[in-house]
């Protein structure tokens, strides 16, 4: 198989969705325990939860598979 001059790039973009995906998680978390434990009441999409719920899952799930797929096609 023919090998790209990009291939670290790919395979980077993927790992940045992954890490982005446990970045909002780590903060989805933190929020949770301050407005759990803290008192506080912070809310950081108000009109569409089910973004901050789904969105880190989506994002390390599709930057795993990715990135897991592109490192077994060039090894």
């Amino acid at each position: 198989m023919k090998r790209f001059k990009n291939e670290t790039l790919r395979y980077s973009f993927l790992r940045l969705i992954s890490r982005n995906g446990v970045f909002l998680f780590i903060t989805k978390i933190v929020v949770w325990m301050l407005n759990k434990f803290a008192g506080a009441s912070i809310t950081i999409i108000v009109d569409a939860p089910y973004v901050m719920n789904f969105l880190p899952l989506i994002l390390m799930v599709i930057g795993g598979m990715g990135s897991d797929k592109l490192k077994k096609i060039y090894k």
